[in-house]
């Protein structure tokens, strides 16, 4: 493992924000659309939208322990290894539009929460991706190379960071968008799943 210091206080610092700007969006969200050309999701209206305050309080604290902690990234090593072949197969899942393959990396309790939309659950995300599939055009993911990092998490499995770059072909032009991204993965009964997953950085 070779462990660095990230640029902490500026992740910190928009990672409180982002987490506030999603917690009070639950407390007022009623529904959500599709529009996956600019890579935004929205879904139809749910009524299941119940839970959220503790989920943010178990996301929120396990976010600001990390920092309070200094937690070192491990950019090398066996655990970074498996966090990294557990990317690269499920977005070879998404790249090559395998719903059910790329399904089977997320958990039944999935909570995931975009900036310039909110939250949706598996279900939510199942039909999205469904969706999106079917589209003429094909989005295409990519890591950015040596931006991921991943932290332990003790008992549990481990937090995932990084960019990613989503593209299409759009009127004969390659329409390229990049994003931060944070996975949390939980490893039990020798499988990794996806519980919990952010990602910010979109046009609001």
């Amino acid at each position: 493992m070779v462990p660095r210091e990230t640029d902490s206080l500026r992740d910190s610092v928009l990672m409180y924000k982002i987490i506030t700007y999603l917690y009070m969006t639950s407390l007022r969200l009623t529904g959500l659309s599709l529009h996956p050309a600019k890579c935004n999701f929205e879904f139809p209206k749910s009524k299941t939208m119940k839970s959220f305050r503790p989920a943010f309080t178990i996301l929120a604290t396990l976010l600001t322990t990390a920092m309070t902690h200094r937690a070192m990234a491990q950019t090398s090593g066996p655990l970074f290894d498996e966090i990294a072949r557990q990317d690269s197969l499920q977005f070879a899942a998404f790249n090559n539009r395998d719903l059910d393959g790329l399904m089977g990396f997320f958990d039944p309790t999935l909570e995931l929460y975009q900036d310039n939309v909110g939250v949706r659950h598996y279900a939510d995300t199942k039909e999205a991706f469904g969706d999106l599939f079917k589209k003429d055009y094909v989005l295409t993911r990519k890591l950015v190379p040596g931006s991921m990092e991943v932290y332990p998490i003790k008992g549990y499995g481990a937090i995932e960071t990084g960019r990613h770059t989503f593209s299409h072909i759009e009127n004969g032009q390659q329409v390229v968008g990049t994003f931060k991204f944070m996975q949390i993965w939980r490893q039990q009964d020798g499988r990794w799943t996806v519980t919990r997953e952010i990602t910010y950085g979109h046009r609001m």
